[in-house]
């Protein structure tokens, strides 16, 4: 009699367990748009792979030999880190850049160097600032007003600076290929890009519901879907970006350990740099990238100029394989915005950390986006650029190809 107890006990409990897993499976639909599939192949090939029998029926063609999880045996070689970073199709190059990576276990480290930088120089032809010629109905200020936004919806939510930093490059590599994009629009591909990198990025992503909700009404969730959809084909689903905020976080860690770095114990996979010098450049990268200057640059420069103005001065050109003259230009622009946050005494205050919540640890909460810059330090920046420019007065020019008669006095 006890062990039949013992046996109902544990089938209701198995039931209630089953019923509570399906519970928040169907919660988390909410976040999957599940009228399609996704498949597991390259990334670079999923909009050419599916063929449209209606809005959202898709139906899959036969996967890739390269569909699945990663394997011990494929683990080292180049199709592995082809996966990786979503190109499938990319010899591995010798670039000028030196590798500062140490030995890896899980990688070559030059290859999965070559392939950063060869990322990155792919993303930085995506996104110009042709996008406003482009899209007339689109200015400049719309855009810093718009990541300004999402600054502060990331900080809400606690969503992690790479989630923030994901949606820019989705937003200004959409819009440098799109063409006549009204205003009215912009708010709608904003929150659109939050919403597929929080999905990329985010272990619990906030619902379909809470984005539109922050929109005030101006967009459903209908919408957003559809947007995404969009944008997801725009972009070709290269959504493997390496942010500006990666290539800091790398140059933070390399810098702070160069003496060891290439030491046999050394790791770069646990964070090890000061978290307060790490947040200064992250405020000046957080002000900067609301100007559109700052789409002429690679994500890596733009890094690596901000470790420079902010701490690491001689350590970053070991850490970024570049040199003086790869850039001087950005770190001369970034300084108007650096001197800024200087003078509001902005960066001599210790700069706010995010709380910590059930999906980060505190240890991590320093990666979590906050609002520490405005758009009011913005003005003063751009301000500044200006009166440079205005003060810049170019040397006098001497014509040499005009021909003059000479003076009455010395004619024949």
């Amino acid at each position: 009699m006890k062990k039949m107890h013992r046996q109902s006990g544990c089938h209701s409990r198995s039931v209630a367990a089953k019923r509570k897993r399906q519970s928040v499976e169907s919660e988390d639909r909410e976040n999957i748009n599940t009228s399609f599939h996704i498949s597991a192949s390259n990334p670079e090939k999923r909009s050419s792979t599916y063929r449209t029998s209606s809005k959202y029926d898709y139906q899959e063609q036969p996967s890739s030999p390269l569909s699945g999880p990663l394997t011990p045996r494929d683990i080292y070689t180049d199709q592995s880190l082809n996966r990786i970073l979503g190109e499938s199709s990319m010899q591995i190059q010798k670039l000028d850049r030196a590798d500062p990576l140490p030995t890896l276990t899980w990688a070559k480290s030059e290859h999965l160097w070559n392939r950063m930088c060869l990322k990155d120089k792919e993303i930085t032809s995506q996104r110009c600032q042709k996008m406003f010629e482009q899209n007339p109905g689109i200015k400049p200020r719309m855009r810093a007003i718009l990541l300004d936004w999402i600054i502060e919806v990331c900080e809400v939510y606690k969503m992690h600076r790479e989630t923030y930093y994901l949606a820019m490059d989705y937003l200004d590599r959409y819009l440098s290929v799109q063409r006549g994009v009204v205003k009215s629009q912009l708010q709608l591909i904003g929150i659109t890009c939050l919403f597929i990198a929080s999905k990329v990025e985010e272990i619990y992503p906030p619902k379909l519901a809470e984005f539109a909700y922050v929109t005030d009404g101006a967009c459903r969730a209908e919408q957003i879907l559809d947007k995404e959809l969009a944008i997801l084909t725009t972009l070709d689903w290269n959504l493997a970006s390496v942010t500006v905020h990666a290539w800091l976080n790398l140059f933070t860690q390399i810098c702070n350990n160069h003496s060891t770095l290439h030491s046999s114990n050394h790791s770069i996979v646990i964070p090890n740099h000061s978290i307060q010098e790490f947040l200064q450049s992250s405020q000046l990268l957080d002000l900067c990238l609301l100007d559109e200057g700052s789409l002429k640059y690679s994500y890596s420069v733009l890094a690596a100029s901000s470790v420079y103005l902010t701490s690491y001065k001689d350590q970053i050109f070991f850490a970024s394989g570049l040199q003086w003259s790869d850039i001087a230009e950005c770190v001369d622009w970034m300084s108007a915005f650096a001197q800024v946050i200087k003078e509001e005494k902005v960066a001599n205050s210790p700069i706010r950390v995010a709380g910590s919540s059930s999906s980060n640890s505190p240890e991590e909460s320093y990666l979590i986006q906050t609002h520490t810059v405005d758009l009011g330090l913005l003005d003063k920046a751009q301000a500044k650029l200006q009166s440079r420019k205005s003060d810049f007065t170019p040397p006098a020019h001497k014509s040499v190809g005009l021909l003059t008669p000479p003076s009455s006095n010395k004619k024949a």
